[in-house]
């Protein structure tokens, strides 16, 4: 072929030389940043960020009893979070929306009713046979993977509540009774932030917590080990990177001997 291929056809675009911009810095604005600098300071000194690699098994595995490994996991940290707190919580989990025009995320909700019934089954509030347990298990994840296809298609209800709300803020409207009741507050609560970040560079992404009694926690499901970052802030007495990654450990494996 005569067309030339798009790495030859960047080699020819002369890069524009850099140009040295120039901040002119009041004293409002010099204020703001110190102030800006000592909050980011005492939020990285709060921050307690725990790395955890699980080897026991990894994706591939997960993936010869036909089940998402995403899935998997997220029902990994809800049981997590039922053992070291004794309830579930609002759960967020990253849903790209990036076929739509637009699109940027919504939120897959992973703490179900399916997800308290399994996770209550397997720490032996309910005296149920192993199967009864693998049922429940299933059921959970069937429960996971519906929510999760309909957020990705748009379904989700996080967005329209959202869209609902500013759009009669727009128009004037008073805010409706919903967005005032204590429910939709702690619907909104996310004391569990996760997300999928997958990498193949040996690379660990993590993040914070997004509430002061919450934790934040990535992972990376691989071949034969998932990554996991854990987050959470040293100020609160309600959390603990470091104890939650380790029963997340002791969760996984739990799960795979099921």
């Amino acid at each position: 072929s005569d067309t030339p291929s798009k790495a030859a056809a960047l080699k020819t675009i002369s890069p524009t030389p850099p140009v040295v911009l120039n901040w002119e810095i009041d004293d409002e604005i010099s204020v703001a940043i110190q102030e800006a600098t000592k909050k980011m300071n005492k939020l990285c000194k709060d921050l307690d960020l725990f790395v955890h690699r699980f080897t026991k098994y990894g994706k591939e595995f997960i993936k010869s009893y036909k089940i998402s490994p995403d899935a998997f996991i997220q029902v990994s940290l809800q049981l997590t979070y039922y053992k070291v707190h004794r309830k579930l919580v609002s759960t967020y989990e990253s849903a790209s929306l990036r076929r739509f025009r637009n699109g940027r995320v919504d939120n897959i909700r992973a703490s179900t009713a399916e997800a308290l019934a399994w996770v209550k089954a397997m720490c032996d509030e309910q005296q149920v046979s192993e199967e009864t347990k693998v049922q429940l298990f299933q059921a959970c994840i069937k429960k996971h993977t519906e929510i999760m296809k309909y957020t990705v298609n748009g379904e989700g209800p996080d967005n329209h509540l959202l869209a609902l709300k500013e759009i009669a803020k727009s128009k004037g409207f008073p805010e409706h009774q919903l967005f005032r009741d204590k429910s939709y507050g702690e619907y909104l609560n996310f004391r569990l932030s996760t997300s999928q970040l997958p990498t193949t560079y040996g690379v660990l992404v993590g993040y914070g917590p997004v509430v002061p009694d919450g934790y934040g926690c990535s992972y990376n499901p691989c071949a034969d080990h998932i990554d996991f970052c854990v987050s959470s802030f040293f100020s609160s007495e309600e959390t603990s990177s470091d104890f939650f990654a380790h029963s997340l450990e002791g969760s996984l494996l739990h799960m795979g001997e099921i």
